[in-house]
Formats: C-alpha cells, sequence, structure tokens
C-alpha cells in the first residue's frame, strides 16, 4: 500500500506570515514499516514552534494532524525542596525534587561549603546525592545545582550539620 507523510511547521501568530509556510523536507528513513521519522533541527529562532503531521494512503489523507512542538533547549530549573538526612560525623545525604531539565538530560551536583571553601561534591544523574570525607560536628552550607549541557542552575542554597564526633567527646 503506497502512504506517505506530509510535515508543515506551523508558526505562531506574532509572525504574521503573508502566506503559508512552505512544507518541510522529510524523506522517511523506514520504508517498509509502519511509522515514519522526520530528523529536524532547528537553526533560528523562527524554527521553534509547532510541527504539524498528516498521513496519506490509498484511503485518504488523515483529517486531524499529529502536532509536536518543538522548544529551545535550556539551562535547567534549579532543585527543589532538598532535604539533608542521615548525617554522620563525616557525612550527608540529600535528597531532591527536580525541576524542569531543559528540554535535555539534566544531572545534579551538590557541594559542601565552610569557610568560604567546598570541601567535598558528588554529582549523579538523580537528585539523590551524599558529601562524605566531612569534618565531624560541622555546619556546612550545601548548594545543590541541576546541570545539563546548556549549563547550570541557580543553587538550592540550605545548611546540614555533621554528627559530633563521639570518639572526641569520650576524651
Amino acid at each position: 500500500m503506497e502512504r506517505h507523510r506530509t510535515w508543515i511547521k506551523r508558526f505562531v501568530d506574532k509572525f504574521k506570515l503573508s502566506k503559508p509556510p512552505p512544507p518541510v523536507p522529510f524523506s522517511p528513513s523506514r520504508s517498509k514499516s509502519q511509522h515514519s521519522d522526520l530528523r529536524y533541527s532547528p537553526v533560528s529562532d523562527l524554527d521553534y514552534g509547532t510541527l504539524l503531521c498528516w498521513a496519506t494512503n490509498a484511503v485518504g489523507t488523515q483529517r486531524n494532524p499529529c502536532t509536536f512542538t518543538v522548544f529551545p533547549a535550556g539551562k535547567p530549573d534549579a532543585a527543589a525542596s532538598c532535604i539533608a538526612f542521615n548525617e554522620t560525623e563525616r557525612s550527608v545525604a540529600v535528597s531532591c525534587e527536580p525541576g524542569y531539565s531543559g528540554g535535555v538530560d539534566q544531572s545534579f551536583l551538590l557541594e559542601a561549603w565552610d569557610d568560604g571553601v567546598v570541601r567535598a561534591t558528588d554529582a549523579s544523574d538523580t537528585p539523590l546525592l551524599q558529601v562524605t570525607g566531612l569534618r565531624p560536628g560541622t555546619r556546612y552550607t550545601l548548594k545543590v545545582f541541576a546541570v545539563n549541557t546548556m549549563g547550570r542552575s541557580q543553587p538550592y542554597v540550605f545548611t546540614a550539620f555533621t554528627l559530633t564526633d563521639v570518639a572526641e567527646r569520650r576524651t
């Protein structure tokens, strides 16, 4: 059965086009399957927006188009609701809620600050982190960043304490 798809870029009203946009150049990469692929790489700000797709076969053309919205990638939003838990004499674990990723994969970075110096760091693909090698009985300023290929978020900043060393208390 002969079939094909037509892809059209729909522009936002603010551009006030005098004529309809041209079809997006398209060639299916898999001709024997039940789907078609479109590789679309925006070049300018005008290339972001909604892509519309209509399938056509021997029966006819699809009435309502499929739609895909293309957003520009950006820096991730800051993590939220971070809490410290499982504090020991030498470590602190942190859990956060991730923010918006910026449209691409993100990871997370934890920094433990004391006296204006970064004393320990941890990085993870999930917002569950732990810094180790800390000094007992110390107040730390913790900073959690979300990071992606476009940059890093503003930090989520909060305070945590390591426990006092039990051996020091006994002497």
